[in-house]
């Protein structure tokens, strides 16, 4: 059995997509995950199961959710070595209170192709920052994350690709609920 997070994008926002955490545990379950946790409201959870393959994780939940509340939500899935690498690779300065509340991670669906890539690796509006690396954005942002431009919608836009973004904060909660070392 390995651990796996799993990310759930657009859930509890604004009174949309609303699926209580303990409802959704019970749907995890069902499909035969084990040790199903959540951390806060926002689609976070982590399991453990016996399937090794992302994708069918991430098609399985989606389907569940799908079937049992009747919207979509896309999912994305990482393994506890992955997370552990989106942290050991994290290209910004995270030491002081302030850059921790600046730093977001997007993770994508898929990498992006390298057109768009190389695209959106052009794009600039300063102060804030993102680097792009495989299927994960790192983005350092200066002001409020509800008033940047280089939001999880802008990132979906010109990277054609789904995603979902976590604060770092967030990132590193689930790397200690899973005894990652920091």
């Amino acid at each position: 059995m390995k651990t796996y997070i799993a990310l759930l994008r657009g859930i509890n926002v604004g009174g949309h997509r609303s699926l209580k955490m303990s409802e959704l545990i019970n749907s995890m379950l069902s499909l035969g995950f084990e040790k199903v946790n959540t951390l806060i409201q926002s689609g976070n959870v982590i399991f453990c199961s016996a399937i090794s393959d992302n994708n069918q994780l991430e098609r399985m939940i989606e389907n569940k959710i799908k079937l049992e509340y009747g919207f979509d939500v896309p999912v994305i899935i990482k393994s506890l070595p992955e997370l552990k690498n989106i942290i050991e690779n994290n290209p910004f300065e995270t030491e002081t209170p302030e850059a921790i509340k600046q730093l977001y991670i997007t993770f994508l669906k898929t990498p992006p192709t390298m057109e768009l890539f190389d695209k959106f690796s052009a794009i600039a509006f300063a102060p804030d920052k993102f680097l792009v690396r495989n299927d994960v954005v790192y983005g350092l942002i200066f002001q409020s994350y509800a008033h940047t431009k280089f939001n999880n919608s802008f990132i979906e836009k010109k990277l054609n690709i789904l995603a979902t973004t976590r604060n770092w904060n967030t990132i590193l909660k689930l790397a200690v609920m899973n005894n990652l070392p920091l």
